[in-house]
């Protein structure tokens, strides 16, 4: 839920508007880590594909509150998929880079996604976590 700002003594009370993401990540692990960080945040619903015949096959219409996030890697194409989900209407779509490299941004541009951010990878060291 994402709250609305007050603007004024005469608006009305805030509330919380329902947003859904739609999420493409062609690895698993890190698929079900983004899930499980969204859900702590208090996304209602997270919708995950791992690759553009699942989005093609899946995604027919895009809600208004919908935010897509796909999370491009050296081995994947994400033209198809910006381009399924661009079909469905989807407005807001955002390309995750995971390498920092310019190259697969630019080219998520030029497919149709709306805005990219560059997600450089940690190494996390401690104690193993259960994901669940």
């Amino acid at each position: 839920m994402i709250p609305m700002q007050p603007g004024g003594s005469d608006d009305p009370p805030i509330r919380a508007v329902p947003w859904e993401v739609v999420l493409v990540d062609p690895d698993p692990t890190s698929a079900r880590v983004r899930r499980i960080a969204f859900a702590r945040y208090g996304v209602p619903a997270v919708q995950v594909f791992h690759n553009a015949a699942e989005v093609t096959r899946t995604v027919h219409r895009s809600a208004q509150e919908q935010v897509a996030l796909v999370v491009l890697t050296p081995d994947s194409d994400s033209t198809p998929v910006i381009a399924a989900l661009r079909a469905a209407g989807h407005a807001r779509i955002l390309a995750i880079s995971r390498t920092g490299q310019i190259a697969p941004i630019l080219e998520a541009i030029g497919a149709g996604a709306t805005g990219a951010l560059i997600n450089h990878p940690v190494t996390v060291r401690g104690p193993s976590v259960e994901l669940t």
